[in-house]
């Protein structure tokens, strides 16, 4: 893939004009771990699901027409085993997302009357069911991922699996006939759970698109189609200088000047001592060496797990909120607490101080991996709209934290930057104490 990022402001005397970045991305990751969703299930203690559809089965057998009414499915014992997320890039337009909800378990019952020739009847039956599994499948479309945001998404499909373990009916005359067509009843509370199941999925994955769709549109409208030389021209913020009269800007190219000389031998010890291969107990290379600039962001930037970690005070939104959906069974939010950066010390290339123009440098960097780690968390209460089906909750709601992971490897950096500095002062200034290591 490959990004532009415009111009941005560094300091009083610096500006970065362009930045190019190539990279592969890896799947974004949840991380999971025994019992990541007894929380979740509390949402479900003492409620229950109401199917408020009704079902009618017909069906002929040993040359009677079998016809019955099932009506009432309510279940209630619900528990989550474990939610998943995968993507698959069809094209270079296409996108299919799958969500899936594994490891459910219920138990349901039900009102029925059934006619069977001459003989008729109500009843009611209690079913269990275990390990029950849907999944269902979004499709992103862009006019070209590489280049665009997703445009629109729809639901492709839904696959339920509802695995019954038990169907107990009332002990009466009505039981013992109608266990004799229990494949019919499995049926229909097969498809009727199952139903609940994808539309749910379907609902949240339709929130959460619709979400990450906006939000991808406002953050990558501004680089969006042609950027202009302003962006992609390292030199355009040079060529369109405007200095004060009374600024004579040092010429990084005059390496014969007093002043441009030693600014240049300065960079040039800079680059040869962050550039050089050391000896590192610490480095994630198994030869046990790595570049010093490396050791030098270790110790002086990144904490014990050699993350850069911003709060989400200091990050450029409007708001810490990302998502917020609700549906017939939850109502959710999920808010943003802060990100961290991993992999900014596997540097593997470190080219920097390029003198590309008069006042412009150029700097290339390689890194062998970069993580975005996302802290979140996600509040969720049980659903308050008029056609809810979860029925008498009692959970006031959780709040759960997550980390979502997504890592870019083999990253090429190009950056320049518009270095505008006083000769005059520059020359007034004493650098020899710069050049030793412990200053």
């Amino acid at each position: 893939m490959k990004f532009s990022i415009g111009a941005c402001s560094l300091a009083a005397a610096g500006m970065l004009s362009t930045t190019a970045l190539s990279s592969s991305i890896k799947t974004p990751s949840r991380r999971t771990a025994p019992g990541d969703f007894q929380e979740f299930n509390k949402i479900f203690e003492n409620a229950s699901i109401l199917i408020p559809e009704n079902y009618e089965v017909s069906e002929r057998v040993v040359g009677v027409n079998l016809n019955m009414n099932i009506r009432n499915i309510k279940c209630y014992d619900i528990s989550v085993g474990d939610m998943t997320v995968e993507h698959d890039q069809l094209s270079s337009t296409e996108y299919e997302v799958s969500i899936g909800l594994n490891q459910l378990d219920l138990t349901c019952e039900m009102d029925y009357d059934y006619v069977y020739g001459v003989l008729s009847g109500d009843g009611w039956v209690q079913i269990k069911t275990n390990d029950n599994m849907a999944t269902s499948a979004l499709k992103f479309t862009s006019t070209d991922f590489d280049k665009e945001p997703p445009k629109d998404s729809t639901i492709e499909q839904c696959v339920s699996d509802v695995q019954i373990e038990r169907l107990d009916f009332e002990e009466d005359l009505a039981s013992e006939i109608l266990e004799i067509f229990q494949g019919l009843i499995r049926g229909v509370v097969e498809n009727a759970v199952g139903k609940v199941a994808c539309d749910e999925l379907s609902a949240i994955g339709t929130t959460l698109v619709g979400n990450m769709i906006e939000l991808a549109e406002t953050n990558l409208e501004p680089y969006r189609g042609n950027l202009g030389e302003a962006v992609t021209d390292p030199l355009y913020l040079e060529r369109n200088l405007d200095t004060p009269d009374n600024l004579t800007p040092l010429n990084l190219q005059d390496t014969e000047g007093y002043v441009g000389k030693v600014f240049n031998q300065l960079l040039h010890f800079f680059d040869t001592s962050l550039g050089t291969t050391i000896t590192d107990p610490d480095a994630s290379t198994l030869t046990g060496e790595d570049l010093a600039v490396n050791v030098f962001l270790r110790s002086l930037f990144l904490d014990e797990e050699r993350a850069f970690t911003v709060d989400v005070s200091n990050l450029p939104i409007t708001s810490p909120t990302l998502f917020e959906g609700h549906d017939r069974i939850t109502q959710f939010t999920v808010t943003l607490n802060q990100v961290r950066i991993l992999g900014l010390d596997t540097l593997t290339r470190f080219n920097p101080f390029r003198n590309i123009g008069r006042h412009t440098i150029q700097n290339e960097l390689t890194w062998d991996s970069l993580t975005a780690q996302f802290d979140v968390t996600v509040d969720i209460k049980p659903s308050t709209l008029d056609d809810a089906i979860l029925q008498d909750p009692t959970s006031p709601g959780i709040s759960e934290r997550i980390t979502i992971d997504f890592t870019v490897e083999n990253v090429d950096v190009e950056a320049s930057l518009l270095l505008v500095l006083d000769e005059v002062v520059l020359g007034s200034m004493e650098l020899g104490p710069l050049f030793y290591t412990e200053h």
